[in-house]
Protein backbone atom coordinates (compact mmCIF):
# COMPACT_ATOMS: atom_id res chain seq x y z
CA UNK A 1 0.00 0.00 0.00
CA UNK A 2 2.53 1.96 0.83
CA UNK A 3 4.54 1.85 -2.28
CA UNK A 4 1.13 2.97 -3.91
CA UNK A 5 0.38 5.77 -2.14
CA UNK A 6 3.94 7.05 -3.37
CA UNK A 7 3.44 6.31 -7.14
CA UNK A 8 0.06 8.31 -6.69
CA UNK A 9 1.80 10.90 -4.85
CA UNK A 10 4.52 11.33 -7.73
CA UNK A 11 1.76 10.96 -10.24
CA UNK A 12 -0.19 14.34 -8.98
CA UNK A 13 3.64 16.25 -8.28
CA UNK A 14 4.23 15.21 -11.84
CA UNK A 15 1.12 16.29 -13.44
CA UNK A 16 0.17 18.81 -11.03
CA UNK A 17 3.80 21.36 -11.51
CA UNK A 18 3.13 20.45 -15.60
CA UNK A 19 -0.40 21.68 -15.55
CA UNK A 20 0.91 24.64 -13.68
CA UNK A 21 3.33 24.99 -16.46
CA UNK A 22 0.48 24.52 -18.52
CA UNK A 23 -0.83 27.72 -17.11
CA UNK A 24 2.34 29.99 -17.51
CA UNK A 25 3.56 29.44 -20.62
CA UNK A 26 1.40 29.76 -24.35
CA UNK A 27 1.32 26.14 -25.49
CA UNK A 28 0.98 27.48 -29.22
CA UNK A 29 4.21 28.96 -29.09
CA UNK A 30 5.75 25.86 -27.22
CA UNK A 31 4.68 23.92 -30.67
CA UNK A 32 5.93 26.14 -32.95
CA UNK A 33 9.25 26.42 -31.55
CA UNK A 34 9.31 22.70 -31.06
CA UNK A 35 8.03 22.36 -34.65
CA UNK A 36 11.24 24.72 -35.58
CA UNK A 37 13.80 22.36 -34.31
CA UNK A 38 13.86 20.57 -37.70
CA UNK A 39 14.88 16.76 -37.85
CA UNK A 40 18.67 18.25 -38.07
CA UNK A 41 18.79 19.99 -34.99
CA UNK A 42 17.12 17.46 -33.53
CA UNK A 43 19.62 15.10 -34.61
CA UNK A 44 22.45 17.36 -33.52
CA UNK A 45 21.13 17.80 -30.11
CA UNK A 46 20.88 13.92 -29.90
CA UNK A 47 24.65 13.64 -30.85
CA UNK A 48 25.67 16.25 -28.44
CA UNK A 49 24.06 14.47 -25.48
CA UNK A 50 25.20 11.42 -26.47
CA UNK A 51 28.80 12.39 -25.29
CA UNK A 52 27.00 12.52 -21.80
CA UNK A 53 27.14 8.69 -21.99
CA UNK A 54 31.12 7.88 -22.41
CA UNK A 55 31.14 10.82 -19.78
CA UNK A 56 29.35 9.04 -17.06
CA UNK A 57 30.97 5.70 -18.12
CA UNK A 58 33.99 7.27 -17.88
CA UNK A 59 33.51 8.23 -13.79
CA UNK A 60 32.26 5.24 -12.73
CA UNK A 61 35.51 3.68 -13.94
CA UNK A 62 37.34 5.62 -12.16
CA UNK A 63 35.16 4.40 -8.90
CA UNK A 64 35.33 0.91 -9.98
CA UNK A 65 39.05 0.99 -10.35
CA UNK A 66 39.52 2.95 -7.13
CA UNK A 67 37.78 0.40 -5.29
CA UNK A 68 39.52 -2.58 -6.81
CA UNK A 69 36.77 -4.18 -8.98
CA UNK A 70 37.57 -2.86 -12.70
CA UNK A 71 35.05 -3.25 -15.21
CA UNK A 72 36.14 -2.95 -19.30
CA UNK A 73 35.31 -0.09 -20.85
CA UNK A 74 32.88 -1.14 -23.43
CA UNK A 75 30.86 -3.08 -20.27
CA UNK A 76 30.50 0.43 -18.44
CA UNK A 77 29.27 2.17 -21.38
CA UNK A 78 26.88 -0.72 -22.28
CA UNK A 79 25.05 -1.02 -18.88
CA UNK A 80 25.89 3.29 -18.70
CA UNK A 81 22.74 3.30 -21.58
CA UNK A 82 20.82 0.28 -19.92
CA UNK A 83 20.53 2.64 -16.78
CA UNK A 84 19.77 5.54 -19.10
CA UNK A 85 16.98 4.12 -20.46
CA UNK A 86 15.35 1.98 -17.15
CA UNK A 87 15.42 5.65 -15.87
CA UNK A 88 13.99 7.33 -18.27
CA UNK A 89 10.84 4.68 -18.45
CA UNK A 90 10.32 3.57 -14.80
CA UNK A 91 9.13 5.79 -12.10
CA UNK A 92 11.83 5.96 -9.81
CA UNK A 93 15.52 6.76 -11.08
CA UNK A 94 16.67 3.26 -8.85
CA UNK A 95 15.67 1.59 -11.70
CA UNK A 96 18.54 2.19 -14.16
CA UNK A 97 20.95 2.13 -10.88
CA UNK A 98 19.63 -1.84 -10.22
CA UNK A 99 20.06 -2.51 -14.17
CA UNK A 100 23.59 -1.49 -13.90
CA UNK A 101 24.00 -3.02 -10.71
CA UNK A 102 22.37 -6.22 -11.78
CA UNK A 103 25.03 -6.48 -15.35
CA UNK A 104 27.98 -5.49 -13.04
CA UNK A 105 27.31 -8.37 -10.85
CA UNK A 106 26.55 -10.63 -14.04
CA UNK A 107 29.89 -9.15 -15.64
CA UNK A 108 32.01 -10.78 -12.97
CA UNK A 109 32.00 -8.75 -9.81
CA UNK A 110 30.39 -9.66 -6.62
CA UNK A 111 26.92 -7.74 -5.56
CA UNK A 112 28.87 -5.83 -2.80
CA UNK A 113 31.42 -4.44 -5.28
CA UNK A 114 28.61 -3.96 -7.98
CA UNK A 115 26.26 -2.18 -5.41
CA UNK A 116 28.85 -0.49 -4.18
CA UNK A 117 30.68 0.78 -7.36
CA UNK A 118 27.24 1.90 -9.18
CA UNK A 119 26.04 3.88 -5.06
CA UNK A 120 29.62 5.69 -5.37
CA UNK A 121 29.24 6.61 -9.14
CA UNK A 122 26.12 8.38 -8.27
CA UNK A 123 26.71 9.75 -5.16
CA UNK A 124 30.01 11.45 -6.68
CA UNK A 125 27.86 12.88 -9.51
CA UNK A 126 25.32 14.54 -7.30
CA UNK A 127 28.38 15.70 -5.07
CA UNK A 128 30.02 17.56 -8.18
CA UNK A 129 26.43 18.70 -9.50
CA UNK A 130 26.37 20.44 -5.87
CA UNK A 131 29.48 21.71 -6.60
CA UNK A 132 28.78 23.13 -10.09
CA UNK A 133 25.20 24.78 -9.03
CA UNK A 134 27.03 26.41 -6.06
CA UNK A 135 28.44 28.95 -7.50
CA UNK A 136 26.05 30.05 -10.51
CA UNK A 137 22.49 29.49 -8.62
CA UNK A 138 22.75 33.48 -7.12
CA UNK A 139 22.23 34.29 -10.92
CA UNK A 140 18.66 32.69 -10.37
CA UNK A 141 18.03 36.08 -7.42
CA UNK A 142 16.45 39.50 -8.64
CA UNK A 143 19.57 41.57 -10.04
CA UNK A 144 19.57 43.85 -6.61
CA UNK A 145 20.23 41.00 -4.54
CA UNK A 146 24.35 40.42 -3.58
CA UNK A 147 24.79 37.92 -6.53
CA UNK A 148 28.88 37.80 -6.18
CA UNK A 149 28.79 37.61 -2.68
CA UNK A 150 25.87 34.64 -2.56
CA UNK A 151 27.77 32.90 -5.46
CA UNK A 152 31.74 33.06 -3.10
CA UNK A 153 29.99 31.79 -0.18
CA UNK A 154 28.25 29.21 -1.47
CA UNK A 155 31.08 28.19 -2.96
CA UNK A 156 33.47 27.98 -0.37
CA UNK A 157 30.62 26.27 1.85
CA UNK A 158 30.67 23.55 -1.13
CA UNK A 159 34.01 22.87 -1.68
CA UNK A 160 34.56 23.37 2.01
CA UNK A 161 32.08 20.62 3.09
CA UNK A 162 33.61 18.50 0.45
CA UNK A 163 37.02 18.96 1.41
CA UNK A 164 35.57 17.84 5.41
CA UNK A 165 33.79 14.75 3.68
CA UNK A 166 36.87 13.81 2.39
CA UNK A 167 38.84 14.14 5.35
CA UNK A 168 36.35 12.42 7.38
CA UNK A 169 36.78 9.61 5.23
CA UNK A 170 40.30 9.21 5.18
CA UNK A 171 40.31 9.47 9.04
CA UNK A 172 37.51 7.92 10.61
CA UNK A 173 38.34 5.98 13.09
CA UNK A 174 38.50 2.56 12.86
CA UNK A 175 36.81 1.60 16.01
CA UNK A 176 33.97 3.50 15.09
CA UNK A 177 33.62 1.37 11.35
CA UNK A 178 34.14 -2.15 13.12
CA UNK A 179 30.83 -1.40 15.16
CA UNK A 180 28.97 -0.95 11.63
CA UNK A 181 26.99 -3.77 9.97
CA UNK A 182 29.24 -5.50 7.39
CA UNK A 183 27.65 -4.03 4.47
CA UNK A 184 27.77 -0.96 5.63
CA UNK A 185 31.52 -1.06 6.57
CA UNK A 186 32.27 -2.33 3.02
CA UNK A 187 30.52 0.54 1.27
CA UNK A 188 32.86 2.82 3.87
CA UNK A 189 36.03 1.39 3.17
CA UNK A 190 34.90 1.60 -0.69
CA UNK A 191 33.98 5.53 -0.44
CA UNK A 192 37.48 5.71 1.23
CA UNK A 193 39.32 4.38 -1.43
CA UNK A 194 37.83 6.87 -3.84
CA UNK A 195 38.58 9.88 -1.61
CA UNK A 196 41.88 9.53 -2.13
CA UNK A 197 44.18 10.71 -3.69
CA UNK A 198 43.70 13.85 -4.81
CA UNK A 199 44.17 12.55 -8.33
CA UNK A 200 41.44 10.11 -8.20
CA UNK A 201 39.37 13.05 -6.74
CA UNK A 202 39.68 15.40 -9.55
CA UNK A 203 39.34 12.72 -12.53
CA UNK A 204 35.78 12.18 -11.44
CA UNK A 205 35.09 15.99 -11.02
CA UNK A 206 36.32 16.55 -14.43
CA UNK A 207 34.35 13.65 -15.84
CA UNK A 208 31.05 14.98 -14.26
CA UNK A 209 32.47 18.57 -15.79
CA UNK A 210 32.34 17.02 -19.45
CA UNK A 211 28.63 15.23 -18.86
CA UNK A 212 27.45 18.42 -17.33
CA UNK A 213 29.02 20.55 -20.64
CA UNK A 214 26.97 17.77 -22.95
CA UNK A 215 23.93 18.39 -21.34
CA UNK A 216 24.73 22.50 -21.89
CA UNK A 217 25.73 21.66 -25.36
CA UNK A 218 22.93 20.18 -26.35
CA UNK A 219 20.32 22.80 -24.65
CA UNK A 220 22.69 25.39 -26.81
CA UNK A 221 21.91 23.80 -29.59
CA UNK A 222 18.39 22.90 -29.45
CA UNK A 223 18.06 26.66 -28.62
CA UNK A 224 19.80 27.83 -31.68
CA UNK A 225 17.77 25.72 -33.45
CA UNK A 226 14.54 27.31 -32.44
CA UNK A 227 15.85 30.34 -32.85
CA UNK A 228 16.55 31.40 -29.51
CA UNK A 229 18.87 34.01 -28.34
CA UNK A 230 19.83 32.67 -24.61
CA UNK A 231 22.91 33.84 -23.21
CA UNK A 232 25.26 31.75 -21.87
CA UNK A 233 25.65 32.75 -18.91
CA UNK A 234 21.48 31.65 -18.62
CA UNK A 235 22.78 27.98 -19.84
CA UNK A 236 24.93 27.69 -17.29
CA UNK A 237 23.32 28.36 -14.59
CA UNK A 238 19.97 26.91 -15.68
CA UNK A 239 20.90 23.52 -16.49
CA UNK A 240 22.73 22.46 -12.78
CA UNK A 241 20.00 23.81 -11.31
CA UNK A 242 17.66 22.08 -13.36
CA UNK A 243 19.63 18.86 -13.22
CA UNK A 244 19.28 19.01 -9.42
CA UNK A 245 15.94 20.02 -9.51
CA UNK A 246 15.89 16.46 -11.49
CA UNK A 247 16.89 14.19 -8.70
CA UNK A 248 14.29 15.43 -6.26
CA UNK A 249 12.15 12.21 -5.91
CA UNK A 250 9.19 14.04 -6.11
CA UNK A 251 8.23 13.27 -9.88
CA UNK A 252 8.48 10.57 -12.51
CA UNK A 253 12.39 10.48 -13.53
CA UNK A 254 12.49 14.70 -12.83
CA UNK A 255 9.41 15.48 -15.08
CA UNK A 256 8.07 18.50 -13.73
CA UNK A 257 10.35 19.21 -10.80
CA UNK A 258 13.55 20.66 -13.63
CA UNK A 259 10.75 21.76 -16.36
CA UNK A 260 9.21 24.11 -13.59
CA UNK A 261 12.79 25.33 -12.93
CA UNK A 262 13.20 26.02 -16.73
Amino acid sequence: MRAYLILALKAAVTLGLLGWLATEVDVNEVRDRLGAIGIPGAIAATLVLATLIPATAARWGVVQHAIAAPLPLATLLRLSLVGLFFNQVLPAPVGGDAMRIWGANRAGLTLGKATSGVLLERLWGLVTLVLFAAPVWPWLLPEAAPRLGFAAASSFAAVVGLAGVLVLLRLAPTAIARRMPGPVRAILDDARATAWPPGRVLAVILWSLAGHIASMAAMATLAAAMGLAIAPLAIVVVVPIALLAAVVPASFAGWGCARARW
